[in-house]
């Protein structure tokens, strides 16, 4: 359902320029047309944790509400995600 805007048409990223493109969806989702937007929808857009981190560090200078760029397996090291794994969104509650 996330795409990024070519030319003012939402377009699905390919892996090879996911991470060099803003990423957007319309929330609440339509898997049946996710590229069309309806009048009871919102454009949201996909954001690193890095960018996360910066919003929120540029808000205040408290790191609690932090993100890591990636998590611990099973052996207790730290695996990083790909640049453009943008798995950090924020959707309100209705």
């Amino acid at each position: 359902v996330w795409f990024y805007l070519k030319n003012g048409v939402p377009t699905a990223p390919t892996e090879q320029i996911v991470a060099d493109v803003a990423v957007y969806f319309y929330y609440p989702f339509n898997k049946v047309s996710p590229f069309v937007r309806t009048s009871t929808q919102k454009i949201y857009r996909l954001i690193s944790a890095q960018e996360y981190n910066e919003v929120v560090k540029g808000m205040s200078n408290s790191s609690d509400s932090s993100l890591n760029e990636g998590s611990s397996n099973d052996s207790g090291s730290t695996t990083k995600y790909p640049s453009h794994d943008r798995k950090v969104g924020c959707v309100p509650k209705f």
